[in-house]
């Protein structure tokens, strides 16, 4: 039987940071980031922008296309978590759920038209 979540139930804890803007974000274009001309500093910040990983807002990641839409805000991520040993939790195929809210219903606190996307590999 096929269950996402093994192990479980599951603590959830946090710390605030700050993220980079990802290459594959549209607002990237509005930034001098390091292109593929010159493969060690776009290495080097695609590791630092990498939006993987469980998150309340921030930019989000996707394993397929970027699919979010100007005026959207992701208000939850849930990616693949864990190392098989400790905790697993897993979408698919290496997958990710994203959960947005339009900014002006987040201001409202309006979650009665929240999106969900959801891809894997």
């Amino acid at each position: 039987m096929y269950s996402p979540v093994l192990g479980g139930p599951y603590k959830l804890t946090g710390k605030l940071e700050s993220q980079y803007v990802p290459h594959r974000d549209p607002q990237a274009v509005n930034f001098q980031l390091p292109t593929d001309e010159d493969e060690v500093a776009y290495s080097k910040y695609w590791d630092l922008a990498d939006a993987s990983g469980s998150r309340i807002g921030g930019y989000p990641y996707f394993t397929q296309e970027y699919v979010n839409q100007d005026g959207w805000e992701l208000l939850l991520q849930l990616d693949m978590e864990g190392d098989n040993y400790d905790y697993y939790v897993s979408w698919g195929d290496s997958g990710v759920g994203n959960f947005f809210v339009r900014r002006e219903d987040l201001l409202r606190l309006d979650f009665s038209k929240a999106s969900y996307t959801w891809d894997c590999l």
